[in-house]
């Protein structure tokens, strides 16, 4: 709660070096949430203020290939680089390979590349990864 309201108040300042020296180091998982945190709140205030027209500016971008970068195994962050991104297709490969495990970015896979249901069921399969829909539901659900 506490990093929540000062990362608030520092994203009203000029000066944005507290929050960016505090959260920047990416040293824990906590602190790469804190830091797409608050370039989001940032981002978003200048939208507010119309200095900035991008819908994801390179900064939370690049902060989130640090992230996963020294974090491989962390699920979530995979999960929000590859919502963030524009081009989410090669990322969610790498959050494939890094995260096998992860049901959430199996099922995420399957949202973004509809026609390769088949070739990520069958990873799932592999991967010992239990679906309790049967795959004729998933395609029927997919085509709707």
């Amino acid at each position: 709660m506490f990093s929540c309201t000062s990362l608030q108040v520092e994203v009203g300042s000029s000066i944005l070096s507290v929050a960016r020296r505090s959260f920047g180091t990416l040293e824990t998982t906590i602190q790469c949430f804190f830091a797409v945190y608050f370039e989001l709140l940032r981002q978003k205030q200048d939208q507010r203020n119309g200095t900035v027209a991008a819908s994801h500016p390179p900064r939370v971008l690049n902060l989130l290939e640090r992230a996963v970068t020294r974090h491989e195994t962390c699920a979530f962050l995979w999960r929000l680089y590859v919502k963030l991104s524009p081009d989410p297709g090669p990322l969610l490969v790498r959050a494939a390979m890094h995260c096998p495990w992860s049901k959430a970015i199996a099922c995420d896979t399957v949202r973004c590349q509809p026609n390769d249901v088949n070739k990520v069921l069958r990873i799932i399969n592999d991967n010992g990864i239990r679906l309790r829909t049967p795959v004729e539901e998933v395609e029927l659900l997919l085509s709707v």
